[in-house]
């Protein structure tokens, strides 16, 4: 199995992890939750908040719609994921994917209660 085609998808190097979700050909299945919580840490570890959202928020939108999944995107609450992320990297910056991901548990197991802890009404 290659970079390419392996199930996991801390197994893929950053640039092809961004180059596949950009390019829409990441397989669905290395594009669960964990997928788009890489895709944001990677974006705001390269650009300015602001730019971050707009790549994650529009990216996952088209990554969506690529699937057939429109219904599954919604704006309010990535933003405020990647508000949340923002803000965590920078109170606990990390070097890499792992180490974030390993320190930020409640962010993977239960991002809509986090979510909620910070906004309840974009939660339903």
């Amino acid at each position: 199995m290659n970079a390419t085609t392996s199930p996991i998808p801390s197994s893929l190097n950053d640039e092809v992890f961004i180059s596949a979700f950009e390019d829409l050909s990441l397989p669905p299945e290395l594009f669960d939750h964990k997928g788009h919580m890489r895709i944001c840490w990677l974006y705001l570890n390269r650009y300015p908040l602001n730019i971050a959202l707009q790549r994650t928020c529009d990216g996952i939108q088209s990554y969506a719609t690529s699937l057939g999944a429109t219904d599954k995107f919604n704006y309010p609450l990535t933003e405020a994921f990647v508000r949340i992320m923002s803000q965590r990297i920078e109170a606990n910056t990390t070097a890499n994917w792992p180490t974030f991901l390993d320190l930020n548990k409640d962010l993977a197991d239960d991002a809509v209660g986090v979510i909620r802890q910070y906004d309840a009404t974009l939660v339903k």
